[in-house]
């Protein structure tokens, strides 16, 4: 499995970018794993469903199984390093695109820049 890490401020396109990326590594036949780094938190699930439900009322894990995706959340105690949530949950993949972690050492790093965004790099500073 190779990783790399698409850094950049917000609306620099990164997701524009891992979505390209993605697409050419599948045209060549590689199997892609994508994860999304959401420093502030997110929400998976529609309010109110039923599995959303589930997870309001304190579940430690949630999963929603279909005929062709599988979703599970977990609760974590601590901070999860993005290599070791690839690790988990992608081991056979050839690739995966990493939206964000720029603070994660050891990760290949990819920036995304815009210069109207901000005169310096990130990886500059």
């Amino acid at each position: 499995m190779k990783l790399v890490s698409f850094v950049g401020f917000s609306d620099s396109g990164k997701t524009t970018v891992v979505e390209q990326v993605a697409i050419e590594l599948k045209k060549r036949g590689y199997q892609v794993g994508v994860i999304k780094h959401c420093p502030h938190g997110f929400d998976l699930d529609k309010k109110d469903s039923d599995s959303h439900r589930m997870w309001a009322a304190g579940a430690e894990g949630v999963g929603v199984v279909s005929s062709d995706q599988v979703a599970i959340y977990k609760r974590t105690s601590a901070p999860q390093k993005l290599r070791s949530v690839a690790e988990l949950n992608f081991p056979h993949y050839d690739f995966v695109l990493i939206e964000g972690g720029k603070d994660e050492p050891g990760l290949p790093k990819i920036e995304v820049w815009r210069k109207e965004l901000s005169p310096k790099l990130i990886t500059a500073r």
